[in-house]
């Protein structure tokens, strides 16, 4: 597992080879790096997955001046009340497989902004309810053109996608986007 990996460890490999023999050697970036690299560039979600890497994650984008481009998001509520703690200005999301409405007053007693339900298993009712109580959506395990589709009838427009080119291309087929969006993510 790479959690058991040093820096230096991690350093080392070769995170391109994988890809095309063009990007061998390539090494994988600190996220202080990468968010040099990219931080101004796009707007980010970072997930938090390990409580020990709050802290340090909220230092390195607030320090780069980069609150504002990115949302934090994490499975674990205990991190997430962690984040809200530590830094109150933070946009944070909530991963979560099950919306209930327990978690959604959690949610809006912790003054959490965004819920991330596992796309599949959004209905319109239950996005019906989670809008009462002003909380947005950002899904989650949206895989395929279908389900990116099912995700705007029900007025999800924010979401997490493995072939963003695919969602831009139905943006573009519904009218959502202009022709001209494509060519600015790509040149990212």
């Amino acid at each position: 597992m790479i959690n058991q990996l040093t820096l230096v460890e991690i350093r080392a490999l070769d995170a391109g080879s994988w890809f095309s023999p063009r990007f061998a050697g390539t090494r994988i970036p600190t996220l202080e790096e990468f968010l040099k690299s990219f931080g101004k560039k796009t707007h980010l979600v970072l997930e938090i997955k390990d409580e020990k890497a709050t802290r340090e994650t909220l230092l390195i984008v607030k320090n780069l001046r980069l609150l504002n481009n990115v949302i934090f998001t994490s499975f674990n509520l205990k991190i997430v009340e962690g984040i809200k703690d530590f830094e109150p200005r933070a946009n944070i999301g909530f991963l979560t497989r099950e919306v209930t409405r327990e978690i959604l007053k959690i949610l809006k007693n912790l003054d959490i902004k965004q819920i991330c339900p596992y796309a599949p298993l959004l209905s319109s009712s239950l996005v019906e309810k989670i809008r009462l109580f002003d909380i947005s959506i950002r899904a989650w395990g949206v895989e395929t053109e279908e389900l990116m589709g099912k995700m705007l009838d029900l007025g999800v427009y924010s979401m997490t996608v493995n072939s963003p080119d695919k969602l831009i291309d139905l943006l573009k087929k519904r009218k959502i986007i202009e022709n001209n969006l494509k060519n600015s993510v790509s040149n990212l």
